[in-house]
């Protein structure tokens, strides 16, 4: 609900009455007067666009917000658990051995114990439901299953996440930043100890794809390690040219320019 907080506190900015539509949809189609925030609250069901939302008041028009529809969003973490129930129903301990087998925390963040965290909130959303079974010889078990609206979500989180790509915030771009309090010698230290973090990423990644070849996965599980392995290639390559970067202007006096 943080979205939905931060929508009603941009909400607070602007008189109640006022006509709020989005502008691709049209004034004639989606325009209606809201008086109150549970009416405003309503419309946030019926809306979905990506287009800054737009308040209509004396011939002003003021954007707010990127408004998505939050109502069938999931994020990253819930994706991934979200997929594999798309394959079929699971226990929440088989759902840790496959995030196991297939590697796949090597592209998400998702721990041992989040796993039943993110399954209740999937399934408060509505995007699965779960029903205990008895198995015998053993103790009961919760199995979850996906729902329509479940797969529907999913489908759209998949077209939305390989549409774009979005900007990543790494520490590394501070030191960038202000490399220049450091000595050259420094700095070029500090960035060898950063090839070197590369290098066993890049083995590791290696190691993977290996485990991956011998189990004869499919081609869109060596996807999520060919990725990788290319962004740490790329990623050495650029920081051996800075280096020799560094090393030419400091010869000339220029480090700090």
């Amino acid at each position: 609900y943080k979205n939905l907080s931060f929508f009603f506190f941009c909400f607070s900015f602007c008189p109640l009455g006022d006509e709020i539509y989005p502008p691709n949809f049209g004034k004639d189609v989606v325009s209606e007067r809201y008086t109150n925030v549970t009416e405003i609250g309503r419309v946030c069901r019926k809306w979905r666009f990506s287009d800054s939302l737009i308040i209509h008041d004396r011939n002003l028009y003021i954007p707010i917000l990127h408004l998505e529809y939050y109502m069938s969003r999931i994020s990253d973490r819930e994706a991934a658990i979200l997929g594999l129930l798309c394959e079929g129903p699971q226990y929440g301990y088989e759902l840790e051995k496959i995030i196991e087998e297939r590697g796949m925390r090597v592209w998400t963040e998702i721990g041992f114990s989040s796993i039943y965290y993110v399954l209740k909130r999937l399934e408060a959303s509505g995007f699965i439901v779960s029903a205990v079974k008895d198995v015998e010889g053993k103790p009961s078990r919760r199995v979850y299953t996906v729902t329509e609206k479940g797969v529907t979500a999913m489908k759209e989180k998949v077209k939305s996440v390989l549409s774009e790509n979005k900007k990543l915030i790494s520490p590394f771009d501070l030191g960038l930043a202000y490399h220049h309090l450091l000595k050259p010698g420094e700095v070029i230290e500090c960035l060898n100890l950063y090839l070197e973090s590369l290098d066993k990423r890049e083995g590791v990644i290696e190691r993977s794809i290996r485990e991956k070849e011998k189990e004869e996965a499919i081609y869109r599980v060596f996807a999520l390690f060919t990725r990788p392995l290319a962004h740490v290639r790329a990623e050495r390559e650029w920081v051996e040219q800075f280096i020799e970067e560094i090393k030419r202007r400091s010869n000339y006096g220029e480090i700090n320019h």
